[in-house]
């Protein structure tokens, strides 16, 4: 059968170098024919066949040219006794005419001379009638056919006996369409209507017209059909030749030109995994506005060039207004959308074999791309993602389309099921792990579980962007000093100015913002370049943004920590939790009371403490310890600990 690698409609062949070109091949000399012609025929039956198989002769030529009447009674074996018995030759096979004779090369079963009757499939003819005729002699003998005979037809044309040895017809069908092929690509315009296994071919040893029809030598390289095969899947592997790295000594290489800086260059794969609801798509398509822009993406500066997003996943309309969302979000103007281009091909998308060709021909005729997107990954599998074979036929596939369109090629996976703390960034995807080990760069995102007090501090930030756009909108100085880092402190500022309606929006929708922001820190392995420092960043939907706070600087993933931390940490975490909600209560009673610069007494009634013990939660011990960091009771009245500029208190 015709191996998978040599497909001769596939890329792969396609492409292949052959070390055979017809045209710088000098015509051999054609050998003469035997002066003891009759031992010719006795050779190529010895070849061909057993003794016991019967054979196809024909003699009979009505009009000259075609062949006549067929016998098929004769053996092998009688027709060699007979032969070499002294007989003359007319008595053996027949007298022949002008035309000369036929052979068969298959055995028969005695019954008759079609295909029907065929009883091993054992040799292919190949004949051609178009150019000089040394010149088909050089090119059959530089293919290195394993031939068992090889015939002049005493006329324009070698014939040659290829060994086939199928086991069946479908075997002999695919092995002799693959010969042809092989032999059509060499240069040697062969006539395909000779494929089928009961042709006749020029019996040798016999006169047609005046010159003769007869055996030349055989210089066989190969001796089977398996060993020509391998010798031709060796020829067309599409490998590059081996070479002295001294050749490069005083000129390497050119590195193909970075896209990602420090991370991905061009022709090369990248893989970004994560968990489910990661924002990864959101990712990938802001890597091609980073590209199309020449700005940076999840901190890393890339070089301006052309991006296609190949979308598998998404309908076309949510694909595309992904991208407006996300301009929008970066607040970037929208020139730089000509530099992308989306492939929707949702609902007709097909495995990675037949969706390459597709793509490789579409990126080619456009002006040529840095990066080539393909989300998500599950989509252009076609397999087990567990069988190892299966990936690496894959992202071989991937591989070809990186080296076919110069783009780096970029693509997504996700996590397996559970907590990832405890593995590395390479282990924790889903799937064989070749799919980790084979991209040139591994990116991967894994979540942080972001402590109640950080948490608290990202919704205060978050708070505070949404006051200051507010204050911006409505034309106010935004506070500075410790105000201008706590959204409570800051409302109450703001207060004089901005409708208290519009402060608690602004404070609930920083809240919700915060709420739905999750923390991820970036990892990853490289294969071109030096391992990168990880980095946190949410995912502050649509985008991701680095932690410009450190807040995630201390923050683990699920798994991550031993369970003896994991059960500190939580106990921790009930501290904070009563000493944050203690200060909660205090903030409330301050405002009940009238706000800052109220009466202590007033403070202490709402709290239901005794004064003292209002006062020691306010001011702390002497020395220091356990006061709030936001007030003070100085001559019996609350206060903030430092007086946010500008403000005045009504005492």
């Amino acid at each position: 059968m015709v191996s998978p690698s040599l497909d001769w409609n596939s890329l792969l062949i396609a492409g292949a170098r052959s070390e055979i070109e017809a045209e710088y091949i000098e015509p051999e000399i054609v050998p003469v024919a035997n002066e003891d012609a009759k031992n010719d025929l006795v050779n190529y039956l010895t070849a061909v066949f057993s003794e016991g198989e019967h054979i196809a002769i024909c003699t009979d030529s009505p009009d000259g040219a075609k062949v006549g009447k067929i016998n098929h009674n004769l053996t092998a074996g009688e027709l060699i006794d007979s032969i070499n018995s002294g007989k003359p030759m007319g008595e053996v096979i027949g007298d022949t005419g002008e035309a000369g004779a036929w052979i068969g090369f298959n055995p028969l079963d005695g019954q008759g001379s079609r295909d029907a009757n065929i009883t091993a499939y054992r040799h292919a003819l190949i004949q051609s009638d178009e150019g000089e005729i040394g010149h088909q002699l050089s090119i059959i003998r530089a293919l290195r056919l394993p031939c068992s005979a090889l015939i002049h037809s005493g006329g324009r044309s070698i014939h040659a006996i290829v060994k086939i040895d199928a086991a069946g017809k479908s075997e002999y069908r695919d092995r002799v369409d693959y010969l042809y092929k092989i032999v059509a690509k060499a240069g040697l315009q062969v006539d395909g209507k000779h494929r089928y296994p009961s042709r006749l071919t020029r019996l040798p040893g016999v006169r047609r017209g005046l010159d003769m029809q007869y055996l030349i030598p055989v210089e066989n390289a190969f001796q089977t059909w398996e060993e020509w095969f391998q010798y031709v899947e060796d020829l067309h592997d599409d490998l590059p030749d081996i070479e002295s790295l001294s050749d490069t000594r005083d000129n390497p290489p050119e590195l193909d030109p970075e896209i990602i800086r420090g991370v991905l260059r061009k022709g090369h794969k990248m893989l970004i995994s994560g968990p489910s609801k990661a924002g990864k798509s959101w990712g990938l398509q802001s890597l091609c506005i980073a590209v199309a822009e020449g700005s940076s993406w999840m901190g890393f500066p890339c070089v301006k060039g052309r991006a296609l997003y190949v979308n598998c996943e998404l309908a076309r309309a949510s694909g595309i207004n992904r991208f407006h969302i996300l301009y929008e979000a970066k607040e970037i103007k929208k020139g730089s959308m000509d530099q992308i281009d989306v492939w929707n091909i949702r609902g007709t998308c097909a495995a990675m074999s037949k969706l390459a060709p597709k793509l490789i021909r579409r990126a080619k005729e456009r002006d040529g791309y840095s990066i080539i997107v393909v989300d998500p990954l599950y989509k252009v599998e076609e397999g087990d993602e567990n069988a190892a074979h299966v990936m690496m036929s894959l992202f071989n596939l991937f591989e070809m389309v990186a080296l076919k369109t110069g783009a780096a090629l970029v693509y997504a996976h996700h996590h397996s099921k559970g907590d990832q703390g405890g593995k590395k960034a390479g282990d924790r995807g889903s799937g064989s792990g070749v799919i980790h080990r084979d991209p040139d760069a591994l990116l991967d995102l894994i979540e942080l579980v972001l402590p109640s007090a950080r948490r608290q501090q990202l919704t205060n930030r978050i708070q505070l962007e949404k006051l200051q756009a507010l204050a911006t909108s409505h034309g106010v100085d935004f506070p500075d000093g410790d105000v201008a880092d706590v959204a409570d402190a800051a409302v109450i500022h703001l207060s004089a100015n901005i409708p208290a309606d519009d402060l608690d929006e602004a404070m609930q929708a920083g809240a919700e913002t915060a709420r739905l922001m999750e923390g991820f820190r970036l990892d990853g392995s490289l294969r071109e370049f030096p391992k990168f420092k990880p980095r946190e960043v949410f995912f502050r939907w649509p985008c991701h943004v680095e932690d410009q706070w450190q807040l995630l600087a201390d923050a683990k993933a699920a798994g991550e920590e031993a369970p003896w931390m994991a059960a500190q940490r939580e106990k921790e975490k009930g501290a904070k939790e009563r000493k944050s909600a203690k200060s909660e209560a205090l903030d409330a009673a301050i405002s009940a009371s009238g706000g800052p610069g109220c009466n202590i007494e007033a403070v202490a009634e709402h709290l239901g403490l005794a004064e003292q013990s209002t006062r020691f939660r306010i001011n702390g011990r002497k020395d220091g310890v356990g006061h709030s960091n936001k007030w003070i009771v100085e001559d019996g009245r609350v206060c903030f600990r430092k007086q946010p500029k500008g403000a005045k208190l009504d005492v």
